[in-house]
């Protein structure tokens, strides 16, 4: 399946970011025989649409 994503990450504080993405899976189907089952015909099919939302949280001092 092809997909094609996007986000974007936003600093909120000094310790505090978020970040949002989209990932969109086309529309693809696969037909074909199935092996256990003479004389039939199986068809599969499959797309996505993917909503992410992140928040990053920044505990203690940074090390020197």
């Amino acid at each position: 399946m092809n997909t094609i994503t996007c986000g974007a990450t936003v600093k909120l504080t000094e310790a505090m970011s978020a970040s949002v993405g989209y990932a969109y899976g086309f529309h693809n189907s696969m037909s074909g025989g199935f092996n256990q089952f003479p004389n039939t015909n199986v068809t599969i099919e499959t797309g996505s649409h993917s909503l992410l939302f992140n928040m990053q949280v920044k505990f203690g001092g940074g090390c020197n």
